[in-house]
């Protein structure tokens, strides 16, 4: 009898665990789901990052927060990241990727621009939200400059090893 109602109960933890359980607010993604993920959303945005990006590391709270708020507002846009030295590195180099973290755009898989606006939840929110009212007419692209780094970003160079 004490051995059925132990089996209950750990049924019953196992099935509201599972229950509980949501999808990520940001889903990372890899060389091999980016393609699929992008071209089924109308709007995706893309944090392309490095867990050891001092920049990222401060960025990616904000970032996941502006997800949070993005999926309460029931805003009909994808949230996703990729990880450039890690299961991304091949795709970063591939999509250009220079600085970290790099804030890009897309609508049905094809890029739109990066972000370079502040890095906080509420103006990543403003933006997707004008974003999504007009995508095409969003003043996205970071300045071709690259004498001047901008001050929150790490440059980064997939193929340079010792820059990092």
């Amino acid at each position: 009898m004490k051995f059925s109602i132990a089996l209950i109960a750990v049924f019953v933890t196992l099935a509201v665990s599972l229950v509980t359980q949501k999808e990520p607010l940001v889903e990372e993604l890899t060389e091999n789901t980016f393609d699929n993920y992008l071209t089924v959303s109308n709007l995706a945005i893309v944090d392309f990052f490095a867990p050891w990006c001092p920049h990222c590391k401060s960025f990616t709270p904000e970032y996941e927060q502006a997800a949070s708020k993005a999926q309460a507002e029931k805003l009909n846009a994808f949230f996703a990241k990729v990880d450039c030295a890690g299961s991304g590195q091949s795709l970063c180099k591939k999509l250009h990727i220079r600085f970290l973290p790099t804030v890009r755009l897309f609508r049905d898989g094809k890029p739109l621009g990066d972000y370079s606006g502040e890095r906080t939840a509420d103006a990543v929110l403003q933006f997707m939200q004008k974003a999504i009212k007009a995508p095409n007419d969003m003043k996205l692209t970071m300045s071709d400059d690259v004498s001047e780094t901008p001050s929150n970003v790490t440059p980064w160079h997939a193929e340079d090893k010792k820059s990092h």
